[in-house]
């Protein structure tokens, strides 16, 4: 446990702000023993969300209640032996000396996957790109966070290779995998995108983008700068890079958002190459081929799913599942393509509420997946794979993280929160 430098409230160890004053926890004391039990509603977990059958996922705990002298005076005690011990710690791990917990070594045996999470699922990793970003081992590992980073809400991170790079207050930072060693500085940047080379990753650079000027695009890979910076055609924004080309989606402040090839030449604003149609939202980016969704001809919020080889121009619209006229946004394919894990509307019970529809690439066909229903609210899901494919996650607006199974199609709760910015190792 930490006990806040400025107002003497306690706080798990991986919380990165006081629960009472909210203030930085980065040099907070570390107190030994369990926190007082927080007065926290059944079933509510990290952040307030729900976690699975009402099991607790670890939370900031509110201010610590002293009365007996005689405890005060054992756990001065305690207190002293343990940051003896922290500090013999560090000396021999060379810590940074910011950090106030050492983690297990990558290479250290993994315990038993822990009962909060979901069996089959102790291989992975989540990383939640929250402020500050937490990464959440389910294998029964502590999770940990990683304080090196900024304060400020981070923007859509990505996975590169074994590390995660990730926006944040207009800096782009990367940092390797198990997460514990120093942040990378990549170069300044508002969002990311993918790319068709392995290892790299796209980096934009907002500009004055909202009022009509043009942002910025930079190839990067981790460890060093992959080409000079392009600017784009006013009021775009990049969604992939495929290679002699980009995809970009805008004008942002137009009437109507288009998807469109485009590619850099000798003039500052290059040449568009082709347009793909009138774009509601981009479901998720597969090689060369893009997943999105029109914004004709919609029913209500169900609206049509395309899928374009942009090397080739061939466009098919995936069929729907019975009862569903198209896809609301949200998704990702699955690391090699086959699938795609999208969402349909589901049935409003005094909120909206969306299902995963799982997509056969191949065949551009669909099907709703039994007791995937999830709480939204614009309306999106959110969706990700494990690194192998053989699970999509996935959540709503709120509540739990939950899991698809590859190998019989069932549906498992993880034990984790939802969010709408993990990624998964």
């Amino acid at each position: 446990m930490l006990r806040c430098g400025n107002c003497g409230a306690e706080a798990s160890d991986w919380a990165g702000r006081c629960p009472r004053c909210r203030a930085s926890l980065d040099g907070a004391v570390v107190v030994e023993g369990p926190a007082p039990t927080p007065e926290t509603p059944a079933g509510q977990g990290w952040s307030g969300l729900s976690t699975q059958e009402g099991e607790s996922f670890d939370h900031a705990t509110e201010p610590g209640r002293w009365g007996d002298p005689k405890k005060l005076v054992a756990a001065g005690l305690v207190l002293v032996v343990a940051l003896g011990a922290l500090v013999t710690a560090l000396a021999l791990l060379g810590r940074n000396a910011n950090r106030h917990a050492a983690h297990p070594a990558a290479a250290a045996v993994s315990p038993a996957p822990s009962a909060t999470y979901a069996a089959g699922l102790g291989s992975y990793t989540l990383v939640y790109a929250d402020d500050p970003l937490r990464v959440v081992p389910l294998d029964g590992r502590p999770k940990h966070t990683v304080r090196l980073l900024p304060a400020g809400a981070p923007g859509p991170a990505m996975a590169v290779g074994d590390s995660l790079a990730v926006p944040v207050s207009g800096t782009v930072y990367s940092i390797a995998s198990p997460f514990s060693d120093a942040v990378t500085v990549v170069g300044s940047g508002d969002a990311l995108f993918p790319s068709v080379y392995p290892g790299v990753f796209g980096v934009f650079q907002r500009g004055n983008l909202d009022t009509g000027g043009s942002g910025r695009v930079v190839l990067e890979r981790v460890g060093g700068e992959l080409a000079p910076a392009l600017t784009l055609p006013p009021g775009y924004r990049p969604e992939a890079h495929l290679g002699a080309e980009f995809l970009l989606s805008g004008p942002e402040n137009g009437a109507q958002r288009m998807l469109r090839l485009w590619q850099p030449g000798p003039s500052p604003a290059g040449t568009f190459v082709g347009t793909l149609g009138r774009l509601h939202a981009v479901v998720g980016i597969s090689d060369t081929t893009v997943a999105w969704i029109a914004t004709d001809p919609c029913s209500d919020v169900e609206c049509p799913l395309h899928m374009t080889d942009t090397s080739t121009g061939a466009d098919r619209v995936v069929l729907p599942p019975p009862g569903h006229h198209g896809f609301e946004p949200g998704g990702a394919f699955s690391p090699g393509g086959q699938r795609i894990a999208a969402f349909v509307a589901g049935a409003f019970d005094n909120h909206p509420v969306a299902q995963l529809a799982m997509v056969d690439v191949g065949a551009a066909t669909s099907r709703v997946v039994a007791g995937s229903d999830v709480e939204v609210g614009e309306p999106r899901g959110f969706a990700t794979w494990t690194p192998d494919g053989v699970y999509a996650l996935f959540c709503g607006g709120s509540g739990n993280l939950r899991a698809w199974a590859l190998r019989d199609g069932t549906v498992v709760g993880t034990g984790a929160p939802g969010s709408s910015n993990i990624v998964a190792f």
